[in-house]
C-alpha cells in the first residue's frame, strides 16, 4: 500500500521511456482532483517533447497564463531557452509556490533546473527546507549521479525505473539493494519489465520500510485507480 498525500516528497530516477512521466501522471492526478479549490498542481516542463504534452493535455493539464488554466487546478509551465534561462525560470516558480503554498509541484527533469550536483539552487533549496507540509515536490530525473543527492535521497517515496548508465546503476544500488538490472533481460532479472519500478518510503511513513516491487506502471495504476 502506498499512502497519497499532497505535502510529500515524491522522486523517480530512471531513463527517458521507463514510465516516469506516466507514474508522476497518475501519481498526480489522484492527489490534486480536478475539483480541488485549494490544492494546485505546477508542472515544470522543461523537455518540449510533444508525445509527453499531448498525454498532460489529456490529463487537464493547462498551460499557465491562457483563460483554460484559469479553470484547472493542474497547471503547465512551459520553461523555454537556453539552460541558463530555465534554471532562472525554475528557482522562481519554486519561490511562487512557497509563497502561495498548497502546492503541489512537479519537475519533470531535476537535471534541467539545478545549477549544479551540489546545489539546486535557492528556490529549491528552499522549498527543502520550508515547504515541507505546505508544498508538496516530485521530482524526476534520466541521471541521478548530476543531481543533488539530497533531492531525491530526503523524498517521502522514492521511485526507481530502468537505468542503463553504470554510475547511474550505483547510486540506485546503493538506496535499494534489489536493484540490479540486467540487459538484456533474463529469468533472475529483477527488473523483467523496462517499465517495472522499485518504491519505498523513506521517511518512516511507510508500514514496514520494505521494498516493495511492481511489473509495470500500469499494473501499478490498475491498483491504485481501483
Amino acid at each position: 500500500m502506498i499512502e497519497l498525500k499532497r505535502d510529500f516528497r515524491y522522486a523517480a530516477l530512471g531513463k527517458t521511456g521507463s514510465g516516469k512521466t506516466v507514474w508522476v501522471i497518475v501519481l498526480t492526478s489522484m492527489l490534486v482532483p480536478m475539483d480541488s479549490k485549494l490544492w494546485e498542481i505546477w508542472w515544470l516542463d522543461t523537455k518540449d517533447y510533444q508525445p509527453d504534452l499531448d498525454l498532460l493535455a489529456e490529463w487537464g493539464y493547462r498551460e499557465w497564463g491562457t483563460r483554460a488554466a484559469e479553470h484547472t487546478p493542474r497547471k503547465l509551465f512551459k520553461l523555454r531557452g537556453d539552460d541558463a534561462a530555465v534554471k532562472v525560470q525554475a528557482q522562481a516558480i519554486a519561490r511562487a509556490a512557497l509563497a502561495r503554498q498548497h502546492v503541489l509541484i512537479v519537475f519533470d527533469e531535476f537535471n534541467h533546473v539545478v545549477l549544479s550536483t551540489q546545489r539546486a539552487g535557492p528556490g529549491i533549496d528552499r522549498l527543502q527546507k520550508s515547504g515541507r507540509g505546505k508544498v508538496g515536490v516530485i521530482g524526476g530525473v534520466q541521471e541521478p549521479v548530476l543531481t543533488p543527492r539530497v533531492l531525491f535521497s530526503q523524498a517521502s517515496i522514492l521511485a526507481i525505473f530502468n537505468l542503463t548508465h553504470a554510475r547511474d546503476i550505483k547510486i540506485a544500488q546503493e538506496l535499494c539493494p534489489h536493484y540490479a538490472p540486467g540487459w538484456p533481460k533474463d529469468r533472475d532479472d529483477p527488473l523483467p519489465d523496462k517499465h517495472g519500478f522499485w518504491i519505498k518510503y523513506l521517511d518512516g511513513h511507510g508500514p514496514d520500510g520494505a521494498w516493495t516491487y511492481w511489473r509495470s506502471t500500469q499494473e501499478w495504476m490498475a491498483t491504485i485507480l481501483h
